[in-house]
């Protein structure tokens, strides 16, 4: 248990770490799965399809993102004779992580507007900002994420009784969504989530922090239920 919850915060574990470097999507060595080569990846998180609401142009998609590295991580998985613990290991800690990446919907969106045209338009909800009903402003990637529970010490996230959704196991996922496995239908699937919640209203269009509405608040939190049990369903290995 302690190995598989360290596993899943290890890909987020190493975003602070001085011996990890960034790295860019379009480098040439983008795809490649070195194990424990001390490259962040931070662009293999999330897959922005990307959306416009009110006809801004949109940019070409990036070419590697969470599900072309899925993809490649689950086939490096099984045991051979010719694979290595090295690289097993390796894919392993990055499905666990891109798998619960994957169910969050702003992992799984790029939003471009008249007042966030470029840059990669709001990165997934990392420019607008909201204020929750606990009241402090946070950007609305951040608030989707604290509803999934946020990141926590691996100690932390295995004595704790109380799990953040009162209760995740008595969720029940929908039954045939548990069995789709292609993580491009899982990524659409969190795409359309965000669009029809994620960017529901209030939020605006721009950069401006915007208080949300109990209503807001409430579909979310199911919203973020719903996903987590699926993702629990959908990958038992995870």
């Amino acid at each position: 248990m302690y190995a598989l919850v360290h596993a899943a915060t290890w890909a987020d574990d190493i975003k602070t770490k001085d011996d990890y470097y960034d790295d860019q999507v379009k480098d040439s060595k983008a795809k490649q799965i070195v194990p424990y080569g001390h490259l962040k990846h931070a662009y293999w998180h999330f897959k922005d399809a990307l959306y416009t609401p009110d006809g801004t142009s949109l940019p070409q998609p990036d070419p590697v993102d969470a599900v072309t590295q899925l993809k490649a991580l689950v086939a490096k998985l099984p045991a051979s004779e010719s694979a290595w613990d090295a690289m097993r290991s390796y894919s392993l800690a990055w499905t666990l992580h891109l798998v619960g990446d994957l169910h969050q919907p702003d992992h799984a969106i790029a939003c471009y507007t008249a007042q966030l045209p470029d840059n990669g338009g709001d990165r997934g909800g990392n420019a607008e900002k909201v204020i929750p009903a606990r009241g402090e402003t946070i950007l609305l990637h951040a608030y989707w994420d604290s509803l999934f529970g946020g990141y926590s010490p691996v100690f932390g996230a295995i004595t704790d009784d109380e799990d953040k959704f009162n209760g995740l196991k008595n969720v029940a996922p929908d039954s045939a969504k548990a069995q789709i496995l292609d993580p491009a239908t899982l990524a659409q699937e969190s795409f359309e989530l965000a669009k029809q919640n994620a960017y529901a209203a209030p939020i605006p269009n721009d950069t401006t922090p915007v208080q949300l509405t109990r209503d807001y608040e409430t579909n979310a939190r199911n919203v973020a239920r719903n996903q987590a049990a699926l993702a629990e369903d959908d990958w038992p290995i995870c």
